[in-house]
């Protein structure tokens, strides 16, 4: 159910386009708030990160496409860490960034790492060099 409509059923009529610029503007007010918990999360010794599929709408095709919510976070508590646990969100229309398949990608560079690629060449293994269609060699 839309959140206009769930206004509306408690008798406040508002439009979904001043919902959509209440909605933008929060998220300008929170954007130095997320951006400090973003660097706090990726300043962790250990993080974990997982992305999951999401329905979202395609519009003008009248049906849904698949999107990506990352999630990444931090937690030392296990470890006795003395900072506080947090996460963060980005949703992504792909997986990647570089047009890179994650399983394809990291099962090349371990494959080519462990046949012997040489450690003084590992800027031939980032992500941006290959492509599941021409790898780098």
């Amino acid at each position: 159910m839309l959140q206009s409509q769930i206004f509306t059923r408690h008798g406040v009529k508002i439009d979904r386009s001043t919902l959509a610029n209440w909605v933008g503007g929060a998220c300008w007010w929170l954007e130095p708030l997320q951006a400090k918990l973003t660097q706090h999360v990726f300043n962790s010794p250990k993080l974990f990160a997982d992305d999951t599929p999401i329905p979202v709408l395609d519009p003008g095709r009248g049906r849904t496409k698949t999107g990506r919510l990352w999630a990444f976070a931090r937690d030392d508590r296990p470890w006795s860490g003395p900072e506080p646990p947090a996460a963060v969100y980005f949703y992504n229309r792909h997986r990647k960034l570089n047009d890179v398949e994650p399983f394809a990608y990291l099962k090349d560079m371990l494959e080519r790492m462990s046949n012997g690629h040489p450690m003084s060449r590992l800027d031939d293994l980032l992500p941006w060099h290959w492509t599941s269609s021409n790898p780098a060699t």
